[in-house]
Formats: structure tokens, sequence, C-alpha cells
């Protein structure tokens, strides 16, 4: 859904509309400067009494319960909102809320979620969008299809090859929005479908996006789940929260010497440290992943430093 073009220059680009409802006085600019150049499109409500106002992108074809990858920038000086707009086969349509995003203060800021694509879902539009008297302008959208890296033979395969198998819900739901019924089937639900599959033990569990709160570590635990990994950045000592271990993340501008420097102070102080690679791969515009180059000259390090390199199920153990 690019912005960048506006084939008739009649000030919208092309397959962009213009969306609101509700009484509120709002106006629509394009282009203005944006994130990375000048084809932005800002909205303003000037007064506010209901509804809403937002640009918002042609449908784009998706495959039902399949995983997409959502992003955008955006500069506001109001709180917004995000929302999906699904369209099923029969041409009806239905919105989820995604996420309330706080002012930008003036600066741009990006905004990335997967979303799990619904049954019966055909297509899908995302609304970006304010509800009150201030301004958003938003650059640079982008829906892409989450490839799937792996098929259960292949999971089988990791696990017989020695590497820890960990629960991560079933649907890669944010756990905190969901009711405890929910709540129960994301957590239990990806542990017992694990070991059906013949995955054995599933000890330790990741908390999708990093959202937890006591609630979802509590059914965390009662679904047999010995530690589980949070997304917070840092070190973990003897003694800590295995219910919310900490990390440190390996991304596309994650330096070697930044790992090494990790390493270095896990061994000074005597401490944990969990990496966290999200993908390996060679895809720039993939932020959250690293390279094989990267990956290998890590583990080099690790090996020529000494350190023990543990799972979370015997990292966990370690920290009684």
């Amino acid at each position: 859904p690019s912005l960048e073009i506006d084939a008739d220059a009649d000030n919208i680009p092309d397959n962009w509309f213009k969306g609101g409802w509700g009484t509120n006085t709002h106006t629509f600019t394009y282009p203005v400067a944006g994130a990375s150049g000048v084809d932005a499109a800002k909205v303003e409500i000037t007064s506010y009494t209901s509804g809403d106002a937002k640009w918002y992108f042609a449908d784009a074809p998706v495959l039902a319960d399949q995983d997409y990858a959502i992003s955008h920038d955006y500069n506001s000086d109001i709180n917004s909102e995000i929302v999906i707009r699904y369209t099923k086969a029969d041409g009806s349509v239905f919105y989820t809320f995604v996420q309330s995003l706080p002012s930008t203060a003036g600066t741009w800021q990006h905004f990335e979620k997967v979303a799990t694509i619904p049954s019966d879902v055909v297509s899908m539009s995302v609304f970006h969008v304010i509800a009150n008297v201030g301004s958003l302008t938003i650059d640079t959208y982008s829906v892409k299809r989450v490839p799937v890296y792996v098929d259960p033979s292949q999971v089988l395969e990791i696990a017989a090859a020695g590497h820890e198998v960990g629960g991560h819900t079933r649907t890669h739901a944010d756990l905190t929005t969901l009711t405890s019924a929910e709540q129960q089937n994301e957590i239990g639900g990806s542990r017992t479908d694990l070991l059906d599959l013949g995955i054995t033990p599933v000890d330790t569990f990741l908390y999708p996006e990093g959202a937890y709160n006591p609630e979802v570590i509590a059914h965390v635990q009662s679904a047999g789940y010995i530690a589980a990994r949070s997304v917070d950045r840092g070190f973990n000592t003897p003694g800590g929260d295995v219910y919310t271990l900490k990390i440190q993340a390996v991304g596309r501008v994650t330096t070697l010497s930044e790992v090494q420097n990790w390493i270095d102070q896990a061994i000074a102080n005597k401490v944990w440290l969990i990496l966290m690679f999200h993908q390996i791969d060679n895809d720039p515009t993939a932020t959250f992943g690293t390279t094989p180059e990267i990956l290998q000259s890590i583990v080099d390090y690790s090996v020529s430093s000494g350190i023990d390199v543990v799972t979370m199920r015997e990292g966990a153990a370690l920290m009684d």
C-alpha cells in the first residue's frame, strides 16, 4: 500500500481513501513531508464531538489463518489507535482493535505488529485513526505475509537433535488482552499441542510480544511450565524470577562487539545472559533478524570465551 504514487494528481495517493464518521471537522492533506521523503499523508481534526478520521488503503488480499506483519511510520500530536478491517468471502466486514498509541510529540515513530488472519477472511485494511482534536501523519506502510519457517516434522527433527522446544501460544496473541479462558487456551493449549506432537519435555514458555501480567504468569505456572522468558532487557541473577527472564536482543543493527560485551559482562558478573534471535537470514528489511555470519561469529566467540551455553530449562534450574 504505497503512498508514493498519485498518477491522476488528485492529491490522493493511488489506492488510498479518506475516511471518517461521527460529528467532527477533519481535513486531509497529501503530500506532506514524511519519515523518508515527501509523500506522507496527514489527517487533522479541528473540532470534535464523536467519531474518528483516518487515511486507509484499498483492501489487500490475504490468506486466512496465516500471519501478516503490518507496519508503518507515524507522527502525531494526539493519542491514536490501530484498527484492522477484515473482509470475509461473502463481502461482510468486521473490525478488530489492535493497539492504542500515545502521542509522539512531533517525532516519527515506527509501528509494527503481527496479525493472524481469521478464518474466512480474504482481504484486510489497516486503519490508523484519531478521535479527538489533533493531527496524525502516516508514511511507509507495509503488509507482508510472515513466512512459515518450520513444519511439525522439522520441529521433531530439531528436538531430536537436542534443541529445547518451548511454548509460545497457539496464535501469537497478546495475552494481556485476552480473557482468562482465552489465556488458558493459548498457554496450556500450546504446551498440549507440542506434547501431542511428540515433543518432550515442554517446560519453558515465551510471551508473545513480551506481553505479560500476574494473571498471565499464573496461567503459565498452572500449565506446567517451569520458566518463562520476556523481552525485558538485562541479565538474570541467581534467585531471580524464572517467570520473567530477561534477554538481550540480537537484531539487524546489533553489532558483534555489542554481543561480545554482553558475554564479557555475564562472565565477569557471574550472571545468565539469554540472547534472543528472532530470525537468521540476509533480509535487510527484517529488523528483528540477523545474518548467518553474525550468528557464526557469536558462536565462535562464545566457544573461545569458555562461557557455559545452556538451554532455558537448564538455566532456570541453575537460578535456584
